[in-house]
């Protein structure tokens, strides 16, 4: 019996075809970078499927389809194969640990009746519960965020304002349903477009599964004897 060998086709990723389309297109990370306004270092992640180096899910996602669309490509397509690697990935991972276990050691402490192993079992137990809790506790509150600028009911004759301010650096931040990024220290900043007359700006802090916090500010645009006169008549 003669056996064939049978060649084996692996599929490309998410990055391996991003990678091999910006080639194509003889663009180098910083040209692609200018193309899709997405710093060098999220295009590198990207491309070579690091996707914890990106702060969020919300951001993979952007960058995703901001990416796509500037390499003619499908974004809703690219999406979808990034959240199907997503998933073996996990699923690696947690194999992956599993193996990693040793319970010999484990099951020989609680099998022995030593009181002080006993207790030290008890200790371990009790601290991983608060840790689990503390955890818990961070996931599902809202996150701190600071507002630097502007301050509220603020008086502009600008059609455009940076809004600044703080909050965890894990967070999600989103200034007028525009998500923005936040450096190692929490600290972010945008800018948002204005138009005449009262504008209304939203910031959201957020964690992935817990809670947000939004803080809302009033800014006034307008001409300098509008803002006077106006001022005027609300204080008459």
């Amino acid at each position: 019996m003669v056996f064939k060998k049978k060649s084996l086709v692996t599929q490309e990723t998410l990055g391996e075809r991003f990678l091999k389309v910006r080639l194509g297109a003889n663009w180098d990370i910083a040209r692609a970078s200018r193309e899709t306004r997405i710093a060098p270092h999220y295009i590198k992640a990207l491309e070579q499927a690091r996707y914890d180096d990106i702060p969020g899910e919300i951001y993979i996602k952007n960058f995703i389809k901001i990416y796509s669309k500037r390499l003619g490509l499908n974004p809703s397509e690219q999406i979808e194969k990034y959240l199907t690697e997503r998933h073996i990935i996990k699923g690696k991972k947690f194999r992956r640990s599993l193996q990693e276990i040793t319970p010999q050691s484990f099951l020989s402490s609680l099998l022995n009746p030593a009181p002080l192993k006993t207790a030290a079992i008890c200790f371990a137990v009790g601290i991983m519960l608060s840790y689990i809790a503390v955890n818990v506790y961070k996931t599902v509150a809202p996150p701190p965020l600071f507002i630097l600028h502007p301050k509220d009911n603020m008086v502009s004759t600008s059609l455009s304002l940076t809004v600044s301010g703080k909050s965890d650096p894990e967070a999600e931040v989103i200034i007028n349903n525009e998500p923005v990024i936040l450096n190692k220290e929490g600290m972010f900043e945008g800018i948002v477009h204005l138009k005449q007359g009262l504008n209304l700006i939203v910031i959201l802090s957020k964690r992935k599964h817990g809670m947000e916090r939004r803080v809302v500010r009033h800014i006034l645009v307008g001409e300098d004897q509008k803002i006077s006169y106006s001022l005027k008549n609300q204080y008459d």
